[in-house]
C-alpha cells in the first residue's frame, strides 16, 4: 500500500508542484489498478479436489478417501469454507458425503466424482475427477 502524503504545490514552485501532484495522483491510480477497485460484486468460492489425484488405482468396493480444499474470496481476508458447505456426489447420481474429507467405496464401473463448495451467498464452484 502507499502512504497518504499531503503535497503543498507552493513549496515546489507552481510548475514543480503541479508535476508532483500529477505524479501522486498517477501513483494512486496505479495502486488502485494493481490492488483492484473496491467492488460490491460477489465472487464464487474456490474448491480444489486434492485426493485422489488421478493416478491412484483402487479395487472394487475399496474405501477411497476424498479430500478437498476451499476458500471464500468475499471475506477480507479470504477464509476456508466450513465443512457443511462442501458436498460430494457422483455426477448424475446421489450425494455421498459432506465435508472437506470423506470416505466412500463404489461397485465396479466408471464414475465422475464431483465436489461442490457453496458460500453464504449461494454462489458455488465445483471440481471433479474420473474414476475408472
Amino acid at each position: 500500500m502507499y502512504n497518504n502524503v499531503n503535497l503543498n504545490p507552493s513549496a515546489f514552485g507552481s510548475s514543480v508542484g503541479a508535476r508532483a501532484l500529477t505524479a501522486l495522483v498517477t501513483l494512486q491510480a496505479l495502486v488502485s489498478m494493481a490492488c483492484g477497485p473496491a467492488s460490491s460484486e460477489l465472487e464464487p468460492p474456490l474448491v480444489d479436489l486434492v485426493t485422489p489425484d488421478g493416478i491412484d488405482s483402487f479395487c472394487v468396493d475399496e474405501p477411497i478417501r476424498f479430500l478437498a480444499t476451499s476458500r471464500d474470496l468475499d471475506g477480507m481476508p479470504s477464509f476456508d469454507l466450513p465443512d457443511s458447505a462442501i458436498e460430494w456426489s457422483v455426477f448424475g447420481g446421489a450425494d455421498f458425503g459432506t465435508g472437506h474429507s470423506v470416505t466412500a467405496s463404489f461397485p465396479a464401473g466408471g464414475y465422475t466424482i464431483v465436489v461442490r463448495a457453496t458460500d453464504d451467498e449461494g454462489l458455488f464452484a465445483e471440481d471433479s475427477i474420473n474414476l475408472l
